[in-house]
């Protein structure tokens, strides 16, 4: 019985959501404006590349900084070793941040035909 309650309430919500939504396919006049080119939205994604790329590198760097600081000041072995967990993970992740434009330019070039290719 209870399975039977359980399909007919999934087949109600299925026709009440058809019947609702059906009328949101219709297409109406596009707004007026300026439409979205590719050369905008490239624009946009090499701008907003660029900009995580020199975030990315500036806090690289400052992680770099405030390990050697910690380093120096380090009063025991435990401080010492969060000194050196934050400069390992300060080159780590400098190391990726700049590893992602080589893959990314090796990516572009398979893709283009010209690794591989004549």
């Amino acid at each position: 019985m209870r399975t039977k309650n359980k399909k007919i309430i999934q087949l109600l919500l299925f026709s009440i959501f058809y019947i609702l939504y059906s009328n949101v396919l219709a297409q109406g006049p596009l707004p007026p404006g300026d439409p979205i080119t590719y050369d905008k939205v490239s624009a946009f994604l090499d701008n907003t590349a660029k900009f995580l790329y020199t975030a990315g590198i500036t806090v690289g760097v400052i992680t770099l900084v405030v390990s050697g600081i910690m380093f120096f000041w380090a009063k025991g072995d435990t401080e010492a070793k969060t000194a050196k967990g934050w400069f390992r993970n300060g080159i780590i992740g400098a190391f990726i941040i700049l590893a992602t434009g080589v893959i990314i330019k090796t990516i572009e070039i398979i893709v283009r035909g010209g690794f591989f290719g004549p």
